[in-house]
């Protein structure tokens, strides 16, 4: 895997990134992607990577607090309800793509000022009033 941390072209946002730099980690066919990705901005936007590798055990302890929150939210949804729900904003272990390096959280940047994307960085469903989803009706 690439560190991303010693690429010039990124910018990292210490909000995720754990101190080993491991979150700083992809594979390089992700690297190249987000590199040509980034050259198609407009002038001055560029990402800001908020973490790519995850350890597995971190995968599942982001699921399980995200199930945890979603079953208190909904105590009447059954077991199959809440993973399915669970999964909409954060993958099981068993097929995320962040324990092997195959996605990365990012956002863009202006001059190195966050730009407002309509929801913060890692907004549940519920915080977002459903605005995290790709395609969400209520972003124009």
């Amino acid at each position: 895997m690439t560190n991303i941390g010693r690429l010039p072209a990124f910018q990292l946002d210490p909000r995720k990134l754990d101190p080993t730099g491991v979150g700083a980690k992809l594979r390089a066919t992700v690297v190249d992607r987000l590199l040509t990705a980034q050259e198609a901005l407009p002038d001055g936007i560029r990402f800001l990577i908020i973490e790519g590798y995850r350890r597995p055990a971190l995968q599942q302890r982001y699921f399980d607090e995200h199930r945890a929150d979603v079953a208190r939210m909904h105590p009447e949804w059954g077991p199959e309800r809440l993973i399915h729900e669970t999964s909409k904003h954060v993958a099981p272990p068993a097929v995320a793509a962040h324990p092997c390096g195959a996605a990365v959280d990012l956002t863009l940047v202006r001059d190195g000022l966050e730009l407002d994307l309509g929801t913060p960085v890692n907004a549940t469903p519920e915080d977002s009033d459903h605005a995290c989803f790709t395609a969400a009706e209520n972003i124009t």
